[in-house]
């Protein structure tokens, strides 16, 4: 794992401080070394976290007569296969290294080569002959990459921050991504929330042409809903595919453990590493708190005992928690409103002082179908079937029947969403469900967003238009893989992991094992209230029944009832006090007092608008 940058500018004529410059932003990513290449305008360098070839992997990294160099951000876990398969092709190589087959790979193949590689990555490839810079991102978008293009120079780095570095890029904020941010909480690819700075959409390559000055993107992977296996038969081929791709993912010359939540996907995950290991080898990380409701750590302790791991555990107080909350925010390059990026970064601080890599059950809920949104499309689908006075007169006893909670208020905004979006197409829907700010309301809490930045959904209609499938539940988690999870989560666990110079490694995302489940029946994955059927019925082959069927909790922080008790002080102050000039105050400082006042659970919006406000003052201005 590392943190790579780079640019072309001929015009520059310091391009080594320069690049030293954008390394430095990133050197929490790759602590171990640095390394770079200054050829005739184009300089790409690295800040490398060592975890595969700790002697010989050092980068750039180039063929055998140099022509073509490499930088990457991530891992390719099949390079041993790769490896045996070029060195037949008569490619010599130098280093024991991953990345080293990524050269002669695109040596063999040009960009064909991305189809071959199995991994998470995003990488700058130096063609010196045909005078192009190649870039490319892996499927599911697990590692970052940020660039910009304007006026005959080009920039990328694996964070944002290394880009601001540049002269000629500026923090100029854009408003339609500020926009986009208020209602997803997140910036969804291929914007970003400055002016000129985008990412390169997941599954997808970049070509830049350093002669002719031109960019062109392509996309060389994506879902593939359409095929179907027959139902009930994807158990046993699910199984063989995650030990695989958890077998894959054990390969590290450098300390490697697991995240272990409780959860049914990270429990899994180490019951499949318990089978290809000793158990008594395997480091297991869990966190929790002194708030009963966000605990999980009885259950991450139960599984760990079954298995017999080597088990660390810490509780965080309260007080510890909201202690980092601005520290953890305030390194974000822009703004991302999941609370749960607070404990990620606790958890991933915690056990980088014993590993370098940890295996996680990121993805299972995606991939699986594991949220229970999938399970209510049926009834909002018979909800708008109702007369429309009808559905006036239900809303209000609705309504009445879910009391306003602060311990876990999951259910808070659920039902007020489930109405609030009535009539609405499901793919909509299914986003807006996970929504802070519906766009009608942006008008009233922020001064950038007009008329033309109002339509919020246009992300979840372009890939709406690109799923291949015919079931609505498919296309609900192709959309929830594209947004949420690339845009999202997988941000939060890069960011907060590498923070703390640790690589998180996610065997729910292995190709294959995505492959596979999009074949399976969405009848497999989400029937009634039951969620995850086949990966249940799997997981009790490795975890006790009343673990594989408990109630999912999730991982947050009780950021509703903190505000309601006024103990996250700083929020307050910064809603008064921001100079943030496209927020109004006046309309935040209400969504609070009636927080507070508990006439309605705002949590939702003023983390958001927090978080957005924290994010200005590093970055913004």
């Amino acid at each position: 794992m590392c943190g790579i940058a780079g640019f072309h500018n001929p015009r520059e004529e310091e391009p080594g401080k320069v690049l030293e410059r954008m390394l430095g932003r990133v050197r929490h990513r790759g602590p171990d070394e640095n390394g770079a290449l200054l050829d005739n305008g184009v300089a790409i360098g690295i800040r490398r976290l060592s975890i595969i070839d700790l002697s010989t992997g050092q980068q750039p990294i180039s063929n055998e007569d140099g022509s073509i160099t490499a930088v990457c951000n991530g891992e390719i876990y099949n390079y041993r296969e790769l490896t045996n398969w070029l060195s037949r092709k008569g490619h010599a190589f130098s280093t024991r290294s991953d990345v080293e087959s990524i050269v002669h790979a695109y040596e063999e193949e040009g960009t064909q080569c991305l189809k071959r590689l199995r991994g998470m990555f995003s990488f700058c490839l130096y063609d010196k002959r045909r005078r192009l810079l190649f870039f490319a991102r892996d499927r599911l978008g697990k590692k970052p990459f940020h660039y910009y293009e304007s006026g005959g120079r080009f920039a990328f780095a694996s964070e944002i921050k290394s880009l601001l570095e540049l002269p000629f890029i500026t923090r100029g904020i854009d408003a339609r991504s500020l926009a986009k941010y208020l209602v997803y909480g997140f910036v969804p690819a291929p914007r970003s929330i400055f002016k000129g700075i985008k990412k390169l959409l997941p599954g997808h390559y970049l070509i830049h042409d350093l002669a002719r000055g031109t960019c062109r993107t392509g996309q060389y992977w994506d879902f593939d809903y359409s095929l179907k296996d027959e139902p009930g038969r994807g158990e046993a081929a699910l199984e063989d595919a995650l030990v695989d791709a958890v077998r894959s993912r054990l390969v590290a010359d450098a300390p490697l453990g697991a995240f272990l939540s409780g959860g049914i996907d990270s429990s899994l995950i180490v019951g499949m590493m318990a089978r290809l290991m000793p158990a008594s080898r395997i480091k297991t990380f869990s966190i929790g708190f002194d708030e009963k409701a966000y605990d999980e750590s009885e259950y991450a302790g139960a599984v760990a005992e079954r298995y017999g791991t080597d088990h660390h555990m810490k509780v965080f107080r309260g007080d510890e928690c909201m202690s980092v909350i601005d520290e953890t925010l305030g390194r974000l390059d822009e703004p991302l409103s999941d609370p749960s990026l607070v404990p990620t970064y606790l958890l991933s601080r915690f056990a980088s002082g014993r590993i370098k890599v940890a295996l996680s059950g990121d993805g299972g809920d995606e991939i699986f179908g594991g949220y229970p949104k999938y399970c209510i499309h049926r009834y909002a689908r018979l909800y708008d079937s109702i007369p429309g006075f009808l559905r006036k007169n239900i809303a209000h006893g609705l309504t009445a029947l879910v009391p306003l909670k602060y311990e876990n208020p999951v259910m808070n905004n659920k039902m007020r969403k489930f109405l609030e979006c009535s009539g609405l197409s499901p793919e909509h829907k299914n986003q807006l469900w996970t929504s802070n700010f519906m766009a009608h309301e942006l008008e009233s809490i922020s001064s950038l967003a007009g008329p033309q930045d109002l339509d919020c959904m246009e992300e979840v209609d372009f890939w709406g238009g690109l799923f291949r499938g015919d079931d609505l539940i498919d296309k609900m988690m192709y959309l929830d893989s594209k947004l949420m999870l690339a845009d999202m989560y997988l941000v939060k666990v890069d960011r907060a992991s590498m923070m703390n110079s640790l690589e998180v490694r996610s065997p729910f995302l292995d190709q294959e094992v995505v492959a596979l489940a999009s074949r399976m029946p969405s009848a497999d994955k989400v029937r009634g209230l039951t969620t995850k059927r086949t990966l249940r019925r799997l997981a009790l082959k490795y975890l006790p029944e009343d673990l594989v069927y408990r109630k999912k909790t999730g991982f947050g922080l009780p950021i509703a009832r903190w505000l309601r008790e006024g103990r996250i002080k700083q929020v307050e102050e910064m809603l008064a006090c921001s100079t943030a000039p496209f927020i109004n105050r006046k309309a935040a400082l209400g969504l609070l007092r009636e927080h507070k006042s508990g006439g309605a659970d705002n949590s939702g919006k003023i983390w958001n608008l927090y978080v957005l406000l924290r994010w200005y003052e590093g970055y913004g201005r």
